[in-house]
């Protein structure tokens, strides 16, 4: 097996320990006694698991919808036995196809394009998959680098000593890129995006310092020379003066 393999499977590898005597796992995890950059890897993801876990976490559906949500998960109790015995087959086949589906796309890892559709807020929702995992902005900003994407010249202090997510790289097809990298501040997830002298053309800076898109805010600005946009689902008080 080899890292990007064991990375894609360990991506499902709970940060709880949960999965610690799953076989399934046993052979990545193997591989990780062995190698410090695989060990590395996975502390970071688990570590930005363990954020995103706890961000989710006070997030509760409305109690107006408990009845209809209930309506939607009945299940007919005499038809329990055949569907375990059902599931045992059928899940773990289901599981093994994922997990091979994932290898193959690991060894051939596809490019994140920047969508025909432009908007801020789609590349923030495309945050959930980031392509390298990292805790802060120096090594955040030296990934970016070795992928020949734009790097922020200078950041404020509140990103410098932020907590870092990870960070990922969009293409438009033409060479043109943008650069991406997430933050936890005061508990928000905060998405930092550089473009780059061919992709700065989608967005325009605007007199508005920050805009609503698709449930997102968005600031677009300009810094040293560059274009920028911060998008955030939380709160505008800690955000608001970073330039």
């Amino acid at each position: 097996m080899d890292n990007p393999a064991a990375k894609e499977l360990l991506s499902a590898y709970r940060p709880n320990g949960a999965d610690a005597r799953d076989p399934i796992f046993r052979e990545a995890l193997d591989q990780c006694e062995h190698d410090p950059g695989l060990a590395s890897w996975l502390k970071h993801q688990q570590a930005f698991d363990a954020r995103i876990s706890a961000l989710l976490t006070n997030i509760h559906a409305p109690e107006t919808d408990r009845d209809t949500l209930l309506a939607t998960a009945s299940l007919d109790v005499r038809h329990s036995s055949r569907l375990s015995r059902w599931s045992r087959i059928v899940l773990p086949m289901a599981a093994m196809l994922l997990i091979a589906l994932g290898i193959m796309f690991a060894l051939n890892p596809r490019v994140s394009r920047i969508p025909e559709d432009f908007h801020v807020a789609r590349l923030a929702d495309s945050a959930r998959s980031l392509d390298h995992m990292a805790d802060s902005a120096d090594e955040l900003r030296a990934w970016v680098r070795t992928q020949g994407a734009p790097v922020p010249a200078t950041l404020p202090a509140l990103f410098e000593t932020a907590q870092g997510n990870g960070c990922k790289v969009f293409e438009d097809g033409r060479g043109g890129k943008v650069s991406l990298l997430c933050f936890s501040i005061e508990g928000q997830l905060v998405h930092l995006f550089v473009f780059d002298d061919q992709t700065r053309a989608l967005v325009k800076a605007s007199e508005e310092d920050w805009q609503q898109e698709r449930g997102w805010n968005v600031r677009i600005l300009e810094a040293d020379g560059q274009l920028l946009a911060v998008a955030t689902r939380g709160s505008l008080k800690t955000l608001d003066a970073i330039w």
